[in-house]
């Protein structure tokens, strides 16, 4: 019932008159808070927030924790889809442990195809095909697919973890040498780390569909990790509560 409640939301913040607290971010955003007692109205936003299955976009440690810890609730912030969005989350690698060239052939022994980029490495604009900046020269690699396999082990996150890193690579995903970098980071900055020889190679990702997104959690498996960077994530420090066990 997501639209339900983004109209619901934003019709009551409308009416609301002034926050209880804002804070800017760095990207210029401001958060707002509303403070809204018992009654009518926090009964239809809740009953609409918790009308519908929820999928954790976000902090699965700490639902994980709670189960674990058999508490029956714990602060959580319940968003609708037209609310965020997911941005991209890119990998660089600051020493590889082969040279590039070994690399690129060992890619195209696994049956991947490479193009040169001629310009600017830029994150790709649609789902299969993965950049790649190396010391001078960039490509487009598209990693081969598994027909037999499911929807999860085919989303470009999960090959490059798989046929990049610890084929190619022979490195574990949780490698100190893998810098896992969220949206808030452009390409340029990825490839201005590898072009200034402060890492290897920066290999640059299209994002999640939200439509993969969903339909991986609806059948209860588990993202690639590090691959869902959503925005805007809610102001930390603007609510405090005290939650009875």
């Amino acid at each position: 019932r997501g639209d339900e409640l983004h109209a619901a939301l934003a019709t009551a913040t409308d009416t609301a008159g002034a926050p209880a607290a804002t804070d800017t971010d760095q990207a210029g955003r401001t958060h707002a808070i509303w403070l809204l007692g018992p009654g009518p109205e926090q009964d239809a936003l809740t009953a609409l927030a918790g009308g519908g299955e929820l999928v954790v976009a976000d902090g699965n440690h700490r639902s994980l924790a709670a189960q674990t810890g058999g508490f029956p609730r714990f602060l959580a912030v319940v968003t609708t889809p037209a609310s965020v969005a997911i941005q991209p989350y890119n990998r660089l690698v600051s020493e590889l442990p082969c040279t590039p060239d070994e690399l690129l052939d060992r890619l195209r022994a696994a049956g991947a195809q490479l193009a040169p980029v001629d310009g600017p490495v830029e994150v790709p604009a649609a789902g299969g095909t993965v950049h790649l900046r190396l010391a001078g020269q960039g490509y487009a690699v598209t990693l081969p697919h598994d027909a037999d396999a499911a929807r999860l082990e085919n989303l470009d996150h999960a090959l490059v973890e798989r046929l990049l890193l610890r084929d190619a690579l022979g490195l574990d995903p949780g490698d100190k040498r893998i810098t896992y970098v969220g949206g808030d980071y452009p390409a340029s900055w990825l490839t201005s780390e590898v072009d200034a020889g402060r890492a290897e190679l920066a290999v640059l990702i299209a994002p999640v569909t939200v439509d993969d997104f969903v339909a991986v959690n609806l059948a209860r498996e588990k993202m690639p990790r590090k691959s869902t960077w959503f925005t805007p994530k809610a102001r930390g420090g603007l609510v405090v509560a005290e939650l009875p066990r």
